[in-house]
């Protein structure tokens, strides 16, 4: 695999849309996974090793493992699509979990010394789902939740199906399971399995999935949500599964989302604070708050000019306090994690430039790292007053992927639809809140290790 180049990483500056003099920060290297499309990255998110190592995949159900100067350790393809889920490293560092986004939909357990497979699980077809909307859709399979990992490091979550964004689409997937399997042996055993349109009545038919991945609290039980409007809070009891608490978001819907019949679909997981609090974000255009139980703590909804913005990234919670989200109207939020109150919005304009901001990750420094879908770009934004620190050339449409972030302060990012990964200079390392990135950490393990609070 070849390097694309080394670029200069001297800060150029420009002047931005307010007037300000900012910074563009250039990748330091980059590495590619492809031509576009082939090579997209799409959802894929890196994760880092205990030696620094990083690993991303792409579309073409290629893998790689990358060193932190940019040299390639090592390239392979062993699946269909890799563009969905992101690889979770195991508690050593020795492996890694991920699943294939394409039909039937298999997830596989790889070394990372090699590439090599260890194991891989195939899919059991949805007993519980006769047929497909539409003809040309495919029943079951398609794995885009990036799985999380039990705490003792014996059991692994993960959620099935695919964003129905066309009707037909010869690529959707029709399914809406949440898999435990027991992965303590040398063979992965499945525990069990929720279905959700079993468990709930479906609201959407078109949109099953359960496209986020799961968070793991310190009590070890479970929270997810899926496209049918439902967020669970569920405890593992073995070979069975308890729903403890559910949330409906369906019932409760925004005012102009119930006379659009816009669906309630969860695309975001949620991030976990220390006193149990549950955040979330609503695609009919909300953001929440939950106490452990899922009683409503508080909600905010991104209403500008009596319309509401979709809000499908996954919140992150900041040094200063904050709880971060982004919106479809173009808007990146920073709302007080206790009230919801809304302290900051990037930019402090009333058309913003950019739009579908992804999951972002914040420093120790209190910069948060974004991309935004529209502009290919990944942005540096203060968290404290949500001013614009810096910003990088284009990188690739559609970044989807939520920033990595090196103990050295090294940012790793994917590029979207153009694919690749890139890393970027920086001086600080992940900051140490509950919830600092999507899927939690370096790892991608979207579990919390914190004690909570009495």
């Amino acid at each position: 695999m070849k390097i694309i180049g080394i670029l200069s990483i001297i800060p150029i500056l420009f002047l931005c849309a307010s007037g300000n003099a900012q910074t563009i920060k250039t990748p330091k290297w980059s590495i590619s996974s492809g031509e576009p499309d082939d090579g997209d990255t799409g959802w894929n998110s890196p994760a880092i090793g205990p030696d620094g190592t990083v690993y991303f995949g792409a579309k073409n159900g290629k893998m790689w493992a990358v060193n932190p100067d940019g040299s390639v350790k090592w390239e392979k393809k062993f699946a269909k699509d890799l563009a969905g889920s992101s690889a979770v490293l195991t508690f050593g560092g020795d492996a890694f979990y991920i699943g294939e986004q394409a039909h039937p939909g298999r997830l596989f357990y790889v070394s990372t010394s090699d590439g090599s497979i260890i194991w891989e699980y195939q899919l059991p077809p949805p007993d519980h789902l006769e047929k497909t909307p539409e003809p040309k859709q495919k029943l079951g399979g398609g794995i885009n939740s990036t799985p999380s990992i039990s705490h003792d490091g014996k059991t692994i979550y993960f959620g099935t199906g695919n964003w129905v964004e066309c009707n037909p689409c010869q690529e959707d997937i029709y399914d809406d399971r949440l898999f435990a399997l027991d992965v303590s042996g040398k063979r992965p055993k499945l525990k069990w399995i929720l279905k959700g349109s079993k468990v709930d009545k479906v609201q959407n038919e078109f949109r099953l999935s359960i496209w986020p991945s799961p968070s793991i609290a310190p009590d070890g039980t479970i929270y997810v949500s899926n496209f049918n409007g439902f967020l669970y809070h569920i405890k593992d009891l073995g070979d069975s599964f308890k729903i403890l608490h559910r949330f409906n978001f369906f019932e409760i819907r925004s005012q102009k989302a119930v006379k659009e019949l816009i669906p309630p679909e969860i695309w975001s997981s949620c991030a976990i604070e220390n006193d149990g609090t549950v955040y979330i974000s609503s695609n009919d255009g909300q953001m929440w708050a939950f106490n452990p139980d899922l009683s409503v703590k508080w909600n905010y909804k991104y209403e500008y000019d009596g319309e509401f913005y979709e809000a499908f990234a996954s919140p992150i919670l900041t040094p200063n306090g904050l709880v971060i989200m982004g919106n479809e109207k173009g808007y990146l939020n920073g709302h007080r994690m206790e009230t919801g109150e809304l302290v900051w919005r990037f930019p402090d304009t009333d058309d913003p430039t950019e739009e579908w901001w992804r999951t972002p990750s914040v420093n120790a420094n209190g910069i948060l790292i974004i991309g935004s879908e529209r502009s290919g770009k990944y942005f540096g934004i203060d968290s404290e007053d949500g001013s614009l620190v810096w910003e990088t050339p284009e990188i690739g449409l559609e970044t989807g992927c939520f920033p990595a972030i090196a103990d050295d302060g090294t940012i790793y990012v994917t590029g979207g639809f153009n694919g690749g990964l890139f890393a970027l200079p920086g001086d600080s390392p992940l900051a140490d809140t509950d919830w600092p990135k999507g899927l939690q950490n370096g790892y991608n393990n979207s579990r919390f290790d914190g004690n909570l609070k009495e």
